[in-house]
Parts: C-alpha cells; sequence; structure tokens
C-alpha cells in the first residue's frame, strides 16, 4: 500500500521502514478495500506514522490499555488544538457514547444511531457547567 501512495523514494522509505510498518499497511489495505478516497488514505498514513513513531519512542516493548488510551487522548487533543474534526467509530455501548460526546468528539459513528441522538440531545440540555464537569470526568476517567 506505501508503494502506491508514496511516490518520493525517501518518503516510500520513511514509511515503509518505520517502526510498525506491517499494521500500519495492513490498516491501509483494509481501508482501501472499503474505498476510502487517496487523499483520505495519506491522511491516516501520516498519522499512523508519527503515532507509530511517538508510540516506539516514548512506550518501548509491551503497551498496556491504559498507555494506548493515555496518549490517544494527548493525540486527540493535539488534532483538535490544530483545528483537526475528531471522528470515532464504532462506538455503541452506551457508557462510551457518553465518554466521546462529553470528550467532544465532532463525529460519532455508531449502529446505534437512536441510542446516540438520545444522548446527544440529553448532552445539549445540560448548562455550561455541568458539561464542563462532565468532560473533566471523562478526561480524568482516561
Amino acid at each position: 500500500m506505501f508503494k502506491s501512495l508514496f511516490h518520493y523514494p525517501r518518503v516510500f522509505s520513511r514509511h515503509a521502514n518505520g517502526p510498525l510498518a506491517e499494521e500500519r499497511n495492513t490498516f491501509l489495505k483494509h481501508l482501501a478495500s472499503r474505498g476510502t478516497p487517496r487523499s483520505t488514505l495519506l491522511r491516516y498514513a501520516r498519522q499512523l506514522r508519527v503515532i507509530a513513531v511517538l508510540l516506539d519512542r516514548y512506550l518501548p516493548g509491551p503497551i498496556s490499555r491504559e498507555q494506548i488510551a493515555r496518549h490517544a487522548q494527548q493525540w486527540a487533543q493535539g488534532q483538535q488544538r490544530r483545528g483537526q474534526r475528531l471522528h470515532v467509530w464504532t462506538v455503541d455501548a452506551p457508557a462510551d457514547m457518553d465518554r466521546m460526546i462529553y470528550l467532544g468528539v465532532d463525529d460519532l459513528i455508531t449502529n446505534e444511531p437512536a441510542e446516540a441522538l438520545v444522548r446527544v440531545h440529553e448532552y445539549e440540555r445540560l448548562n455550561r457547567s455541568e458539561r464542563t464537569l462532565r468532560r473533566v470526568r471523562a478526561w480524568l476517567a482516561q
């Protein structure tokens, strides 16, 4: 997949020889098989490489679920600070929906849209203080 995405040898080499290259390549092939546009694949490839490099640098060896959650949260906050939209999928458990809503994701993809709408409407009815409190609790739960 890297070969078809990156035409410059140095860029291709950076992706093909970077940390978790096989896993990243497999995921990109999966996305391509589902019809993901090339521009989106390029964006995913770049972001996945950055994440893999950071994981390799700061978390050598086995990685716990807690470490993944903490670093994913840091990455998501950085994306939001840079004005990037944050999409999450597939969020079907009500507690996970609440957490994602409280954390301020832009789009929530789910197999349970009616449940998600109920939770979004409940969140929208909260006053500003309650929203902030729930966001802080969700962030601390990471």
